[in-house]
């Protein structure tokens, strides 16, 4: 799999909090055994980022998927994610 995210744009709304915006290029696999069965996706992560102390957190984040090539295997259909809560990662900020 590759996944990279490039071009960051960040905007500071005050000392602690941020937005920014970064491109998404995907090549996911679909198969563990096929390196062939794959799809690949483009489009823009959305964040917001909070100032704990002196450490930046990630607060929101948001994947605007702009296009797809080949079969996802509904890997992009809506509620196909796990929550934070069902994956066992609590709330984040």
């Amino acid at each position: 799999m590759l996944h990279m995210s490039s071009n960051m744009t960040i905007t500071f709304e005050s000392d602690i909090i941020a937005h920014g915006r970064s491109a998404l290029f995907a090549i996911c696999g679909v198969h563990s055994d096929d390196i062939n069965k794959n799809f690949s996706e483009g489009g823009y992560y959305y964040w917001s980022f909070r100032k704990v102390g002196e450490t930046w957190k990630i607060s929101y984040l948001f994947l605007d998927v702009m296009w797809e090539n080949g079969d996802s295997l509904g890997l992009n259909e809506p509620g196909a994610a796990t929550t934070r809560a069902e994956a066992g990662l609590g709330s984040h900020l």
